[in-house]
């Protein structure tokens, strides 16, 4: 059996060689902390490989005491459809690539109803399906490492990325994984912008891409947390995204 001490001196060992990992992820430049994060969620030609993905989650608003399903359809480039179950009532929103559209029944909209002006904006900018870290060069955005901290007790390194509007994002990439536990994005609505966070964790693999299972944002007050129960990949027809015409 092992003496304490025997214990300690391993203990000793693995705090060092954790400490040596975390130095070397520190000293790491963005462009090697993009590739290591698009590594880790599959590998950048996996993740463009993807035509789109059905999220079923259960989704709680703690400050209003709902819980309700909802069923996200995503697709190539940037095509979008949400149903919701809220109250007995089916909330829907889509948009197809150009058009943005919801029925809400709750706000008295019983048929279809087109997005206008700065919702429609903020949708647009919202359904960018492999991220901003793929291809991030090419699509104009300057990523930097800006710091090093760390959260719920994980060593964390904090990428600051800028697109070509401005709008930051910064990215809390978990040391030892290399995928993203936080981020912090800038959202405009209007001439008002305000802060969308977003921590990701339970990440599993769905054919053979990583995927936080628990999601919780926080915006304006607001905390809205979603449990993934089902991912799947697929690509749906077009018309799913299609504003109905009744």
């Amino acid at each position: 059996m092992w003496s304490w001490r025997g214990r300690l001196l391993v203990v000793g060992f693995l705090v060092t060689l954790c400490g040596a990992k975390q130095a070397m992820a520190r000293a790491q430049s963005a462009e090697e902390l993009v590739s290591r994060n698009l590594s880790a969620k599959g590998g950048i030609a996996r993740l463009k490989s993807v035509p789109g993905l059905r999220i079923n989650a259960r989704v709680m608003l703690p400050t209003a005491g709902l819980e309700f399903p909802a069923v996200i359809t995503t697709k190539r480039p940037n095509r979008f459809y949400q149903e919701s179950t809220i109250r007995g009532q089916k909330v829907i929103a889509g948009f197809d690539g150009v058009k943005g559209w919801i029925v809400n029944p709750l706000m008295g909209g019983l048929v279809p109803q087109e997005m206008q002006g700065s919702r429609l904006e903020m949708l647009k900018r919202q359904l960018d399906l492999e991220g901003p870290l793929v291809d991030y060069k090419a699509k104009g955005t300057m990523v930097e490492v800006v710091g090093h901290d760390t959260l719920e007790g994980k060593a964390v390194t904090k990428l600051k990325v800028t697109p070509t509007d401005g709008l930051v994002e910064f990215f809390f990439v978990d040391d030892e994984t290399g995928l993203e536990a936080k981020t912090v994005k800038q959202i405009k609505d209007g001439d008002n912008i305000t802060t969308l966070e977003t921590r990701y964790s339970n990440y599993e693999a769905v054919d053979g891409v990583m995927v936080p299972h628990i999601v919780e944002q926080k915006a304006a007050g607001q905390v809205l947390q979603f449990t993934i129960e089902h991912v799947e990949i697929a690509a749906p027809d077009d018309t799913l995204f299609q504003m109905p015409t009744h």
